[in-house]
């Protein structure tokens, strides 16, 4: 069965190519994205050759990773959980995202900071004070300037 891989995948795929590092050849590119060598070649043929500039598709319209929402990316992540690598790698080429994308998501959800309610409440709390603090550092500094310190 072939498998069926969105343009902006391929797109992604043939930049990924380009960007390699030096001396990384295309088999090492292709293998760590399980891709054959020879489609990864054919892509990078076609871009070549203009075939793929072209992104408009009439199946579907592909959005990139940064289109995503919160809740699209939280439920992708969850969907994934678990996968094993290669059903994960068949799972965002069906999405036209990669692996890492998924793992960016995952470490932003992670790294969120959620305010509780008591942090809100010290923080409204500690609004007056800190307006009469200010309040009166400008009137220490419009006096300090009136006498020439500043």
């Amino acid at each position: 069965m072939q498998t069926k891989y969105t343009k902006s995948f391929k797109t992604e795929v043939v930049k990924k190519y380009f960007n390699r590092s030096i001396g990384e050849s295309y088999k090492e590119v292709a293998n760590s994205l399980n891709i054959s060598r020879t489609t990864l070649f054919g892509w990078v043929k076609q871009m070549n050759n203009d075939k793929m500039k072209d992104v408009a598709t009439n199946d579907h319209i592909e959005r990139r990773p940064n289109d995503w929402s919160s809740s699209e990316k939280f439920e992708a992540i969850l969907e994934v959980e678990g996968m094993g690598e290669e059903k994960m790698n068949s799972y965002c080429r069906s999405k036209g995202i990669f692996p890492h994308h998924l793992q960016a998501w995952k470490q932003e959800f992670k790294s969120a900071k959620t305010t509780s309610r008591k942090d809100r409440t010290e923080a409204n709390a500690l609004k007056p004070e800190i307006k009469t603090l200010q309040k009166e550092l400008r009137r220490k500094d419009k006096a300090f300037s009136c006498i020439g310190f500043i």
